[in-house]
């Protein structure tokens, strides 16, 4: 975000497969690093996150590869598809039951200015973000939520989001955090529950 273009460019190393989220405010820009992505380097681009699982039918050409849905085991075959020269544009898998089950983001893998922010909380402090819930149990119009998650909400223990809370401050000295669940506070007992265990 807030990349020029020619700074985009260079910031794209090579690689074999390129896995690309993005929700329908993001999609112009992911179609723009796809074009990116296919003038500099022969690779298969991957489109998933909430655009593609709601309008997996507006989905330009570009894109090699559509996960509608949750994309942990998705990716998993896909991936191995490719290796084995399976033809498959479009992969869907059912909902993981236990999240706790997930590892955590490899956020040493990518760069720390990918993972982590200094405008997310409070300015100047670098921040990152998590998601400790899947889904809502709601069904608001303008919301992709239930496309996405599906019903009902699956929610990660208190002592897993601790863990994960405690291994980033650790390993990377990060204390600020933004949760990114769609209705964090919809089980009451819980939320409390993983405030206490916070402080």
């Amino acid at each position: 975000r807030g990349i020029e273009e020619h700074e985009l460019r260079e910031k794209i190393p090579p690689a074999d497969v390129y896995g690309i989220s993005a929700t329908t405010p993001d999609y112009n820009m992911a179609l723009i690093v796809a074009r990116l992505i296919k003038e500099n380097h022969k690779a298969f681009i991957v489109l998933g996150g909430p655009h593609v699982t709601a309008l997996p039918g507006t989905v330009d050409e570009i894109f090699d590869k559509l996960v509608i849905g949750e994309g942990e085991l998705a990716i998993i075959n896909l991936l191995k598809d490719l290796k084995d020269g399976i033809e498959k544009r479009v992969y869907k898998f059912p909902l993981v039951e236990d999240l706790d089950s997930i590892p955590f983001p490899s956020r040493h893998m990518l760069p720390f200015d990918s993972v982590f922010n200094h405008k997310l909380v409070t300015p100047g402090v670098p921040a990152t973000t998590l998601i400790t819930s899947r889904g809502c149990p709601y069904d608001c119009s303008f919301c992709a939520s239930k496309k996405m998650w599906g019903q009902p909400v699956r929610f990660r223990s208190p002592h897993n989001v601790i863990d994960e809370l405690n291994h980033i401050i650790s390993s990377y000295g990060v204390k600020e955090f933004r949760f990114h669940d769609d209705t964090i506070g919809v089980n009451k007992k819980r939320l409390f529950d993983l405030c206490e265990k916070m402080k």
